[in-house]
C-alpha cells in the first residue's frame, strides 16, 4: 500500500517537527547503478539521510528512469520529496522501504553534476526565485549512483557559493586604479576589428577597411586586435591550429606574421603604449590554466613574461560555463595601468549568457587576482 509525505512526517514524532530546522538538500544523477555486487538490476539510487533536528526536503533529480531508496534515520524529520531531471514522472521513491507518494515534481528544475558551474547557479536561482522550499543546504552530484550509495549527516553543510548573492562577499571594487575604473566604466566600442577578411577600423562614425593578402596566412578563428601607436602598426591575433600574431602596416598595406603562437589561444590582446608592449590573455588549450603573456613587439614579439593561473583563481568565472564539458568564456584584457590590467569577459560563445559579465584585475608583478565588478 502507498504510503503519502505526510504519513511519513508523522511517522517521525509529532513533537520533533516544531523545533525541526528547515533545509533542502540537492542528489543528483545522470543514471542509476545498475550493479551491486554480482548482482544485475535495474536502474537504482540510495540515499542514507541523517540530519537529527532537521526538517528535511530532499531533490532527487535524475535522467530516469530510477529507483530511489531512501534510509531517514528516526531523528530525521522528512518534510518533502521533490523528484526533478528528465521526466521525472518515470522513477519512484521508496522511503524506509515503503512505496512513497511524490506530491511535486519539477522537471523545470535545473540539474547539475557538479558544485560549481552555470547549470549549479541555475539551480540555486532556481530554488531561490521560482520555489518556496526551504534554503540550499547541501548538493551531491554524480554521472552514475555509485554502488555503496549516497549519505546526507550531520557534516553535510552549506557553502557560500549556495547563496544567491555569494559574490558580493567576493567583489573588490577598491583594487581599480582611478584609470582602470575610468576604463572600465567607458565601455567604449572596439575601434579595431580583425576578422577573417582583414581589419575594419572605425574613425569619426566611418569604417575603412583592409584587408588581408595572400602574403600571409588565411586568417582563421580571429580573437584579438590592437593598434600599436609608436609603430602605427596594426595587430590581430588568431587561434586553432598554432594561431599567427599577424602585423599590418596601414599606410603601405604591407601585411606579416610576426610570429606563431605555438597552440597557444588568446582570447584578447592590448597594446600598451606606456610600457611599449602587447598584452595577450588567453590559455593552452585542453588545460585549465589561463595565463597572461607580455610580447615584445620590438624583438618579433617575444614573450617576455607569462603569468599562468587557474580557473578557481578568478572567483565567479565559472558560473559562466558548464564545467567539464564547455570551456570558459573569453577574457580579453580591457586596461592596462602599471602592472595591474584590467580584464573582462566576453560572451561570445553561444553557451554563454552574453548578459552576465565578471570583471577582474590581475597584478603582472605579483600574480594576484581580484574581482572588481560582475553582472548576472
Amino acid at each position: 500500500m502507498r504510503r503519502s509525505i505526510l504519513a511519513i512526517v508523522l511517522s517521525f514524532l509529532a513533537p520533533a517537527v516544531a523545533s525541526a530546522e528547515p533545509e533542502t538538500h540537492y542528489v543528483g544523477i545522470y543514471e542509476g547503478n545498475e550493479r551491486t555486487g554480482a548482482r544485475i538490476h535495474g536502474p537504482e539510487a540510495r540515499l542514507r539521510v541523517d540530519r537529527p533536528g532537521a526538517e528535511v526536503t530532499l531533490i532527487l533529480a535524475d535522467y530516469g528512469p530510477v529507483r530511489w531508496f531512501v534510509d531517514v534515520s528516526p531523528a530525521t524529520v522528512l518534510r518533502e520529496i521533490v523528484l526533478a531531471g528528465y521526466r521525472p514522472e518515470r522513477s519512484e521513491v521508496l522511503v524506509n522501504g515503503a512505496p512513497t507518494e511524490v506530491l511535486r515534481r519539477d522537471p523545470d528544475m535545473p540539474d547539475p553534476r557538479n558544485v560549481d558551474g552555470r547549470p549549479f547557479r541555475e539551480l540555486v536561482t532556481h530554488l531561490a526565485t521560482r520555489t518556496d522550499l526551504p534554503p540550499l543546504t547541501s548538493v551531491t552530484a554524480s554521472y552514475r549512483a555509485p554502488e555503496q550509495g549516497f549519505a546526507i549527516d550531520p557534516a553535510s553543510g552549506p557553502i557560500p557559493a549556495m547563496r544567491l548573492d555569494y559574490l558580493a562577499d567576493a567583489v573588490r571594487p577598491e583594487r581599480l586604479t582611478p584609470a582602470l575604473r575610468a576604463a572600465m566604466d567607458a565601455r567604449k566600442g572596439e575601434e579595431l576589428i580583425f576578422d577573417d577578411e582583414g581589419f575594419a577600423l572605425t574613425e569619426g562614425g566611418a569604417v575603412r577597411r583592409f584587408d588581408v593578402t595572400l602574403d600571409v596566412p588565411e586568417i582563421g578563428s580571429p580573437t584579438g586586435a590592437a593598434i600599436d601607436t609608436r609603430r602605427g602598426l596594426f595587430y590581430g591575433i588568431t587561434v586553432g591550429g598554432e594561431g599567427f600574431l599577424y602585423a599590418l602596416d596601414p599606410e603601405t598595406g604591407r601585411w606579416s606574421v610576426l610570429r606563431s603562437m605555438d597552440g597557444w589561444d588568446a582570447d584578447g590582446m592590448l597594446y600598451d603604449p606606456v610600457r611599449d608592449r602587447l598584452i595577450v590573455f588567453g590559455r593552452n588549450w585542453g588545460t585549465d590554466r589561463l595565463a597572461i603573456a607580455i610580447l615584445d613587439p620590438s624583438q618579433e614579439a617575444r614573450t617576455v613574461l607569462e603569468v599562468e593561473r587557474q580557473v578557481d583563481d578568478f572567483p565567479g568565472l565559472s558560473d559562466l560555463y558548464d564545467v567539464g564539458n564547455t570551456r570558459p568564456p573569453p577574457l580579453g584584457p580591457v586596461a592596462v595601468d602599471g602592472d595591474v590590467v584590467l580584464l573582462q569577459t566576453r560572451g561570445s560563445w553561444p553557451e554563454n549568457d552574453p548578459d552576465a559579465r565578471r570583471s577582474y584585475v590581475i597584478d603582472l608583478a605579483s600574480g594576484e587576482v581580484a574581482l572588481v565588478g560582475y553582472r548576472d
